[in-house]
Formats: structure tokens, sequence, C-alpha cells
């Protein structure tokens, strides 16, 4: 069975875009409230700190796919 390096590129893209998306995401809709959180034990500092590492985690693999589907184009069978 042959795949197409097109197929695998626009899926590449795809999973860029999401992880955009994930990012933005996390970004606006999850950073902003354990930011603001007023719970005893919270300890919204630590879990901010992580949020936005996993934002850029998100952004740099959605990089890592936008390069890779840039590659040259050539058909392949899996794996060899």
């Amino acid at each position: 069975m042959t795949v197409s390096f097109s197929l695998c590129r626009r899926s590449l893209l795809i999973c860029a875009a999401l992880l955009v998306v994930v990012g933005l995401v996390v970004a606006a809709g999850v950073i902003p409230p354990v930011e603001a959180d007023t719970f005893a034990l919270a300890t919204p500092q630590g879990a901010v700190r992580a949020s936005w590492i996993n934002v850029a985690s998100q952004f740099l693999a959605a990089i890592a796919g936008g390069h890779m589907q840039s590659l040259r184009d050539r058909s392949f069978t899996p794996g060899s």
C-alpha cells in the first residue's frame, strides 16, 4: 500500500492547526481562571507557569509540524 506524501503533508498541517487551536484555548480559557483562583490551598503560580509551558509546547509542536510538511514531495511505503 502506497501513501501519498501530499496526504501526509495535509495531515501534518491539520495537526499543526489543531495544536495552535489547543494552545489558544488554554491561553484564553484556562490560564485566566486559574490565575484568579482564591481557594485557600490553591497554588495558581505553579499552575499558571505549567499552563504557559503547555502553550509553548503546543506552539513548538505546531511549528515543527508545519515545517515538516514542507519537505520534498515523494511517495513512500509505510514500514520501509
